[in-house]
């Protein structure tokens, strides 16, 4: 690798040349041979190909323009970059890959993802993303870093023994609310009876066989059963979430041996409520569990929330609550640091 002294440092990135084929060549087959099976030779040919025949992918079903991008330190080729705009209005990388020697210094990495979110944006795409190998920690915890989101884990996916991550960031501007304007309370029965049931009522009974008046009842009742923190009187821990002092929102928690923690209902009135809950879950209920989960009927927009705060989705049930409908049930590890920050609390307490 050339010595340089990092003020006389520059880095450029600039489309991809003929002549750079021998580089990504090398670069794609000693980067991605340990996580991939495959002829990573011939994958760079393709893509370059493409690349030169002003870009254009002649046998991708879903690939509208292919794009390679060189990271240059003082001209000389450090990094590659492979941008796939695909026709449902996205953007792929794949892959991105900075050469060994450069890795952990200039900033590389950094500077060819945010060159792919300006050449995402410019082509009017509203996301980014990729997989990438979970063994390949460095790179995965980078992604993490840079804002992009674990969208799920595939065992085995490209070579036995290796687990592919898929990962996503979305290129609208951000999308975490405002929350001076929403608190989260424990529940009042003498205030919020009336109110919390509605909401219930209207967004979870239709979707849900059971939830009905009388399961409500059997809710509040275990609320009252919460001062002894008996998981077998099946207790219950109500929160809701209030603005100009009406209920947008109510969480219920059932706490079960071993320490999970059931979420249901989970409800509120608007992406924004729901966001704000889901951001406080872990610290309200750190002190009483080491993992949440939920059983929900998610929208897109609830998926996307829930994964920008570290939910996975554990499983499916299909007919599982109601004829036709397919459940999913989300979990959360809740982080030790919660967890201790909860313990403190409460011995802190007169």
């Amino acid at each position: 690798m050339h010595r340089y002294k990092k003020s006389s440092v520059t880095v450029n990135i600039r489309k991809a040349k003929a002549g750079d084929v021998d580089f990504v060549s090398r670069l794609m087959t000693e980067t991605l041979g340990p996580f991939y099976n495959g002829d990573h030779r011939a994958h760079a040919r393709r893509i370059f190909t493409a690349h030169i025949n002003n870009n254009v992918d002649s046998v991708g079903q879903f690939s509208l323009l292919q794009y390679i991008f060189i990271a240059e330190v003082n001209h000389h080729p450090a990094g590659m970059i492979h941008l796939v705009v695909k026709k449902q209005g996205t953007v792929k990388i794949s892959p991105l890959i900075v050469a060994p020697e450069y890795r952990g210094k200039f900033g590389i990495g950094s500077k060819l993802l945010r060159h792919a979110e300006d050449f995402a944006r410019k082509h009017h795409t509203r996301q980014l993303y990729c997989t990438v190998a979970a063994q390949n920690q460095a790179t995965f915890k980078f992604l993490l870093r840079k804002g992009f989101h674990l969208a799920g884990k595939a065992q085995d996916h490209y070579k036995p023994g290796i687990d592919e991550c898929m990962l996503y960031k979305p290129l609208s501007q951000s999308t975490t609310p405002g929350l001076s304007d929403i608190s989260i309370v424990p529940f009042d029965e003498k205030k919020h009876t009336a109110a919390t049931r509605r909401l219930i009522l209207s967004q979870v009974g239709s979707s849900f066989y059971g939830v009905n008046n009388a399961w409500i009842d059997t809710l509040f009742a275990g609320y009252r059963r919460r001062e002894g923190r008996n998981v077998d009187t099946k207790y219950k821990l109500i929160f809701i979430a209030e603005q100009d002092r009406k209920v947008v929102g109510v969480v219920g928690a059932t706490p079960k041996k071993g320490q999970p923690i059931k979420i249901m209902p989970l409800v509120a009135k608007s992406e924004t409520v729901f966001e704000v809950l889901v951001a406080n879950l872990p610290q309200l209920l750190a002190g009483y569990s080491r993992k949440l989960y939920v059983h929900l009927i998610p929208e897109p927009w609830q998926i996307a929330c829930l994964q920008r705060h570290g939910w996975t989705i554990e499983g499916l049930f299909p007919e599982g609550y109601a004829l036709d409908v397919t459940v999913q049930q989300w979990g959360l590890r809740i982080k030790k640091r919660d967890i201790k920050k909860a313990r403190n609390s409460v011995r802190s307490k007169p």
